[in-house]
């Protein structure tokens, strides 16, 4: 790729980030979301998390297989969907979210891995979450739990957070193949969707190795990674066993956004001296590609702040505390 060409693609897919994080604007709320509006041309976004915002329950109506689907709320990662879903409020932008949809609900409200669920019953879950622009992602209850539970929580999470691992939970093989094959399952899951020109926007610590997986499926792709977590000192990092792959792996993107400088700083420090690359404060040369490093701090929907503190039982709650 030329270098305007990745500048420019660079450029829109930070633009794309930091619309999405409305603290980083000052101003009234009416303004924020008014920068939406940056977007003069249609652009399509394809955002990918490893849980999709929606659970899954069987809806009354079908008792037994194939098997009609209830959508509702998933809790949790509030600033992370909030921020992906702010995306919609521009009429320039389609945003599509792929993301693993975890087990679902029986009739009793008992869970249930989808692993034995006909195709039939999958496919009427992907026709459901369709109607909320939402693209699930299947991975066998195994390989989730390896990824997730292991991998993800009990390496990655601590190392990124400055705290050591536990001696006696050692890290296990398979759960570094689990990673691997979750994002290999939505590397697929995306570029079956995926139309020259889209926008993939990925999110956070358990899929660091998609934006390369998918860029060797798509070498022309536009690819952004935003970790809402820290990154920790190179000093640390280099402790990771797989801390090259990690590292080769998040460098497939055209631009990595972080939290803060320092989280950012500690990147580009880690790529120098794990991969003896050479960098400056806004990029990384990635072998003649060059990678955009942003900041871009988290922040909250400050919309639906307004609308809930504007509920009777939250002015009630409010009255009772300013007496």
């Amino acid at each position: 790729m030329h270098k305007s060409n990745l500048d420019e693609a660079a450029d829109l897919s930070l633009k794309v980030v930091s619309l999405s994080r409305p603290s980083s604007f000052s101003g009234k709320i009416e303004d924020v979301h008014g920068k939406h509006k940056e977007f003069s041309a249609h652009v399509r976004i394809i955002a990918a998390s490893h849980f999709l915002p929606f659970s899954i329950a069987v809806s009354e109506e079908t008792p037994t297989e194939p098997f009609q689907w209830k959508v509702s709320r998933r809790s949790g990662h509030t600033a992370m969907y909030a921020g992906i879903r702010s995306l919609s409020d521009n009429p320039n932008a389609d945003c599509t979210h792929v993301g693993w949809i975890g087990n679902y609900k029986d009739l009793k409200g008992e869970e249930h891995s989808c692993d034995d669920l006909s195709h039939e019953s999958r496919t009427n879950i992907c026709k459901e979450l369709e109607k909320y622009d939402a693209v699930p992602v299947f991975v066998d209850e195994a390989t989730a739990n390896g990824h997730y539970e292991g991998y993800s929580k009990q390496i990655l999470w601590p190392l990124l957070h400055y705290m050591s691992w536990s001696d006696s939970n050692p890290m296990k093989s398979a759960w570094w193949d689990c990673y691997n094959q979750v994002s290999k399952t939505f590397a697929t899951a995306i570029s079956a969707i995926y139309k020259d020109g889209d926008i993939v926007w990925i999110h956070d610590y358990h899929l660091l190795l998609l934006p390369e997986m998918f860029r060797a499926l798509n070498p022309k792709a536009t690819i952004g990674l935003f970790l809402h977590s820290p990154f920790p000192s190179s000093e640390l990092f280099r402790s990771l066993p797989n801390r090259k792959e990690i590292l080769y792996g998040m460098l497939g993107s055209t631009s990595i956004g972080f939290q803060t400088y320092s989280y950012a700083r500690h990147f580009l420090s880690s790529c120098t001296r794990v991969l003896g690359l050479e960098s400056t404060p806004t990029g990384i040369d990635n072998m003649g590609n060059m990678v955009a490093i942003g900041v871009f701090p988290i922040g909250i929907d400050a919309r639906q702040v307004q609308e809930r503190r504007s509920l009777p039982a939250v002015q009630t709650k409010m009255k009772n505390l300013r007496e």
